[in-house]
C-alpha cells in the first residue's frame, strides 16, 4: 500500500468513527427519552390497575374469562416486537426464538399461531419463516407515536380475534435488564387475563372507605379498563423494546468504536513508519546526490589541474 492510499484510508476511518460517535449520542439520548416515558407509563398504569381493583372489590368483575379449549387446539395471536433498523445483532432473531420456544413449551400447535409484527426487521424474519402474519407495523422512534401504534393494534386486534376465533393473545418483546446484558427476551399474556393477576387484585387491600362512583354499565366499565390495560401493556412493550434496541446498538457502537480506534492506532503507526522511511530515503538520496556531485566536482578540478 502506498502512503497516499494509507492516508486516504485513515481519513475514511476517521469519518466512520465520527458516524459511530453520532450514532452513540443518538442512542444515549433515545434511552433517556424512553426511560422518562416508562416512568410516566408506570404511573398511568397504576391508575388503570386501581380501577380494575375497584371493579374486583366492588363485585363488578367476578372472574376473568378462562378458555375451556385445550391449549393444543387454541387459536393464538402473537404480537411480536422487533426493530426497524439494523446494527442490533441477534435482537430480532432472539425474540422470534423466544416465541417459538414458548409455544413449544405450552404445547400449542404452531399452525394455530398467527402474528402481528411490529418492526420491519422482525416482519422480514417472519416472512422468511413463512409465518402467517395478520398485520404489519413499523416501529416509530418518536415517543409520541408509540401510543398511536399501540392503539392501532388494539383496534385491529378485535377484528383479528373475531376472524380467527382466537382465545389467546401473547406479546413478545425485548427489554433492558438491570444487569450488564443489553437485552433479555420477555413475554406477557394479554388475553385471557391471567388468573394470578386477578387474584392479586382481590388480595390487595383497598385503602379507602368507599368505591368510585361508576356512571356507566358494569360490563362496559370493566371492558374499557381491560382494553386500556392491554393498550398500556402494548405501549410498555414497545417502549421497553425500543429502549433495549438502543442499548444493544449503543453496545455495538462502543465495540465498533474500540475496533476503529485500534485500527486507527495501527494505521497511524504504519503511516508514521512509512513517512519516516520516505524521509530517510529522501535524505539518503540527498546524501548520495551530494556525494556524487562532490566527486564530480573533484574530478573536474583534477582535470583542470592536469591541463595546467
Amino acid at each position: 500500500m502506498t502512503i497516499e492510499a494509507l492516508q486516504k484510508r485513515i481519513k475514511t476511518t476517521n469519518e466512520l468513527r465520527n458516524i459511530v460517535g453520532t450514532m452513540k449520542s443518538l442512542s444515549t439520548a433515545s434511552i433517556l427519552q424512553y426511560d422518562e416515558a416508562s416512568k410516566a407509563l408506570k404511573k398511568y398504569n397504576e391508575t388503570i390497575i386501581h380501577g380494575l381493583q375497584s371493579a374486583v372489590k366492588n363485585g363488578i368483575w367476578n372472574k376473568p374469562y378462562s378458555s375451556k379449549t385445550p391449549i393444543e387446539k387454541q387459536k393464538i395471536i402473537a404480537i411480536i416486537i422487533g426493530s426497524d433498523n439494523g446494527l442490533v445483532g441477534k435482537f430480532n432473531r432472539d425474540i422470534i426464538s423466544c416465541a417459538e420456544k414458548y409455544f413449544k413449551e405450552i404445547g400449542a400447535d404452531k399452525n394455530n399461531v398467527s402474528y402481528v409484527g411490529i418492526g420491519k426487521r422482525i416482519i422480514g424474519i417472519l416472512e422468511r419463516n413463512k409465518c402467517e402474519i395478520d398485520e404489519k407495523y413499523a416501529v416509530s422512534n418518536s415517543v409520541k407515536n408509540i401510543s398511536l401504534i399501540a392503539n392501532s393494534v388494539v383496534i385491529r386486534l378485535d377484528e383479528i380475534m373475531a376472524k380467527r376465533k382466537a382465545e389467546r393473545v401473547v406479546i413478545f418483546y425485548n427489554e433492558k435488564p438491570s444487569r450488564s446484558a443489553p437485552f433479555k427476551n420477555s413475554y406477557k399474556t394479554l388475553l385471557p387475563i391471567d388468573e394470578e393477576f386477578y387474584q392479586n387484585l382481590r388480595k390487595q387491600p383497598w385503602n379507602s372507605r368507599g368505591f368510585p362512583l361508576i356512571t356507566i354499565e358494569d360490563n362496559i366499565f370493566v371492558s374499557n379498563l381491560i382494553k386500556e390495560h392491554i393498550m398500556m401493556s402494548l405501549v410498555g412493550g414497545i417502549t421497553d423494546s425500543l429502549k433495549a434496541e438502543h442499548h444493544t446498538r449503543l453496545n455495538n457502537m462502543q465495540a465498533a468504536e474500540k475496533n476503529i480506534d485500534e485500527n486507527l492506532e495501527k494505521m497511524n503507526l504504519e503511516y508514521q513508519q512509512m513517512r519516516q522511511e520516505a524521509i530517510t530515503s529522501e535524505l539518503l538520496d540527498v546524501v548520495s546526490g551530494s556525494e556524487a556531485l562532490r566527486n564530480r566536482l573533484k574530478k573536474e578540478k583534477e582535470a583542470r589541474n592536469k591541463k595546467k
